[in-house]
């Protein structure tokens, strides 16, 4: 008998907000602005196994009190909102959530974090770094190492929203239906998005929708990636083979 995974029996935390954060060296805080329906439809893609020990906080739900009051208490986090780096001010790095709140990096730090596994930062520019302290490089990922989460999945770029979420789908069937370590998740997840071709990723989702395969994307949230999959002309190609679909993603931590 096939045992379950240890990470899917993890309370999870997934604040989700639809917006696309902007800002500057001199933005502080970043500011962030509406993303456009098609995107916006897409954030709910990914579920939590139906369990009270997981909790989304949708759209308005996810201000900063709620979500900072609510990081202590679960295991994994998984942010589908948008982030920026703010080089100037690294401390100020943080993610876009409702009313135009951003949760930075000071207000991590100042958490008493325990317990904690893994943080998934689904969102732009997560993973950069300070410019002006090369020698104690401050970033979002080192901050939450540092306020006690054992490992982060960040971005170093501003990513695709669709490519995303076929990586990040990929990943936490990788990690916590089928119970690969993390690194190798992720490693996997990549080599999935970059080599599968249209063809072979629409079968993928449509096990899913038919119940015949297990997945932390909803059966409507696996018709959702299918029907945007299925507008691709040349189902042999692999239209995500480029490195900008599937390399921006890193993992770093235990």
């Amino acid at each position: 008998m096939r045992r379950t995974p240890a990470s899917s029996r993890w309370p999870v935390l997934s604040p989700t907000v639809p917006h696309r954060i902007r800002s500057s060296p001199s933005t502080n805080p970043p500011t962030a602005e509406p993303i456009p329906y098609p995107i916006r439809n897409r954030k709910s893609t990914l579920r939590s196994p139906p369990s009270p020990r997981h909790q989304r906080l949708c759209r308005a739900q996810a201000t900063a009190v709620a979500v900072r009051d609510a990081l202590p208490h679960y295991a994994v986090w998984h942010f589908s909102c948008h982030g920026s780096a703010n080089f100037a001010d690294p401390l100020h790095s943080g993610l876009a959530l409702a009313n135009t709140d951003v949760l930075t990096l000071r207000d991590i730090l100042a958490l008493r974090l325990s317990g904690v596994r893994l943080a998934v930062l689904s969102a732009c520019e997560t993973g950069l770094p300070g410019t002006d302290l090369p020698d104690e490089v401050v970033s979002l990922p080192a901050g939450l190492l540092q306020a006690g989460v054992a490992g982060v999945v960040a971005s170093l770029w501003s990513v695709s929203d669709f490519s995303t979420m076929l990586l990040l789908t990929r990943f936490h069937d990788f990690w916590r239906i089928e119970g690969l370590a993390i690194n190798q998740a992720l490693r996997r997840a990549q080599q999935w998005v970059r080599d599968t071709t249209n063809r072979e990723k629409l079968v993928y989702f449509q096990d899913i929708i038919g119940g015949a395969r297990a997945s932390v994307v909803s059966p409507e949230g696996a018709r959702s990636l299918y029907g945007e999959l299925d507008d691709y002309d040349e189902p042999d190609r692999r239209s995500f083979a480029h490195p900008y679909h599937w390399a921006a993603f890193s993992y770093v931590g235990v």
